[in-house]
């Protein structure tokens, strides 16, 4: 989501103070040298690289919790607590375009967006019928690729230390791949594999363990249904045996909720970015998902 070009004058007039003023007030030089500073625009971009940079690195947040990536607009605040950053890892494909303020205030800092090697779904079937989805990420295996992205990035950083990160690399794989051997057992024998979700976010993690998303609310973040779009999916919750919904607590769910009424279905939460107290990593926030997707569809 873009910046209105004025508030973007604002916001970048703001930073600069504040870094100015925030290296001002440094006036007592830390004799312990600085580890080098890496950042994800979300969390699970974030919990993939501590699990890579491990006490070598400095790994940063961007995307506060409970914050949508696409409606989130970075203040001075965040930019300062970016200051030194040598990486910036980002999902792309238009989900964390804020990253380009952080570009214009920070210019050293490089940004990366991990996509490398994953293969992309596109909303019209192929690349040149509409734009990449980006929710890569709830795949574990593009989790695996991400991590081994940000494993590249970590070693040309810090060469000296590439070692440690190899080898914290495979340690993390091993744990991907008996997360996915889980979920996969978890999701491999549903009676019902038709899913209709908020919005085209769980494309990614269906086509990995066999699931098919059937519709969704939105036609895009924030654009809410026509009563077009209302009927189609009440023939479809119809047509494919439909008997859970599923929402995401950055969007709001006014428009799913009298529709979960009428139609005599049930309303579940997914967590793309973060979950509940008690999912703090990657890995267990796609585990619960996992956990809440089975429960919903075996009733």
């Amino acid at each position: 989501m873009g910046i209105n070009p004025m508030r973007k004058v604002i916001l970048l007039c703001s930073m600069s103070i504040l870094l100015l003023w925030s290296q001002g007030c440094s006036k007592t030089p830390s004799t312990a040298p600085a580890k080098p500073k890496v950042a994800g625009t979300i969390f699970p971009l974030f919990d993939i690289a501590r699990n890579i940079v491990g006490d070598k690195m400095d790994a940063v947040q961007i995307l506060p919790p409970g914050a949508s990536p696409h409606t989130f607009e970075l203040t001075p605040q965040q930019v300062r607590q970016l200051q030194g950053g040598k990486v910036i890892f980002k999902i792309g494909h238009g989900l964390d375009d804020w990253t380009n303020t952080i570009a214009d205030v920070l210019p050293d800092a490089k940004m990366v967006v991990v996509d490398k090697g994953i293969k992309l779904i596109y909303s019209g079937g192929e690349e040149e019928h509409g734009g990449a989805n980006p929710h890569y990420w709830l795949s574990l295996s593009n989790g695996m690729i991400i991590a081994k992205n940000i494993e590249e990035e970590a070693a040309k950083l810090d060469p000296q230390n590439e070692v440690y990160y190899k080898t914290n690399l495979d340690a993390y794989l091993a744990k991907l791949e008996a997360a996915e051997k889980e979920i996969a057992g978890k999701l491999g024998n549903l009676p019902n594999k038709n899913l209709i979700t908020f919005h085209d976010a769980w494309v990614y993690f269906a086509e990995e363990f066999g699931l098919k998303i059937v519709g969704n609310f939105e036609p895009s973040p924030g654009k809410q249904p026509t009563p077009r779009d209302m009927a189609e999916l009440e023939q479809k919750v119809r047509q494919y045996h439909i008997k859970a919904v599923f929402s995401e607590p950055e969007l709001s769910s006014a428009a799913i909720e009298p529709f979960v009424k009428d139609m005599g279905v049930k309303l579940y939460v997914l967590y793309p970015l973060e979950g509940l107290g008690g999912q703090e990593s990657y890995i267990a926030v796609l585990e619960y998902n996992a956990d809440i997707i089975a429960k919903a569809l075996l009733q």
